[in-house]
């Protein structure tokens, strides 16, 4: 389960708060839940640093969001504990019909696991792009290739029907 916090709750106990209240009452566990930070969504660097600490104490881990469409995404990686980086759908969208682009995601797939990290492509539309993913070794793909977005009841059925989403 991912969570894309609203820029407001991106602060010191706030959203650590909601965070373990939803933990406690779903009995999650905190390692199947991620907190996808886009950088522009982060306050100033020492906010920043507190919010992203208290989460990875908790052991929710934080994917870095919509990766290279923010002006400061790199400084990000290097002074907070990302576990993921997930490439924007921009990027995405035109690699099956631009080299150029394919070797931009394929680049940024190669650079987030030289950091350590995993890599999650987004808006993934076609199987064309997916066999390009996965041929890049992408670790994650999503998309409307596999299902539009649901509500969670509708997801829920669709998994205990135990319908696949490859």
């Amino acid at each position: 389960v991912s969570f894309n916090p609203a820029i407001r709750q991106v602060q010191p106990g706030l959203l650590i708060g909601l965070l373990q209240t939803v933990l406690a009452e779903t009995g999650l566990d905190p390692r199947r839940l991620a907190v996808e930070i886009h950088e522009v969504s982060l306050p100033d660097p020492a906010v920043a640093e507190v919010v992203l600490a208290e989460l990875a104490k908790l052991g929710i881990p934080l994917w870095i969001d919509d990766f290279g469409t923010g002006p400061s995404a790199l400084p990000y990686l290097k002074h907070f504990p990302f576990s993921v980086l997930k490439i924007d759908g921009s990027f995405v969208w035109n690699m099956a019909t631009d080299p150029r682009w394919d070797t931009v995601v394929s680049g940024l797939i190669g650079f987030a696991h030289h950091l350590g990290l995993r890599c999650v492509a987004e808006r993934v539309w076609n199987d064309e792009q997916l066999l390009l993913l996965r041929a890049h070794g992408c670790d994650l793909i999503q998309g409307w290739r596999f299902s539009p977005p649901l509500p969670a009841p509708e997801l829920t059925a669709l998994l205990q029907e135990g319908r696949s989403f490859t």
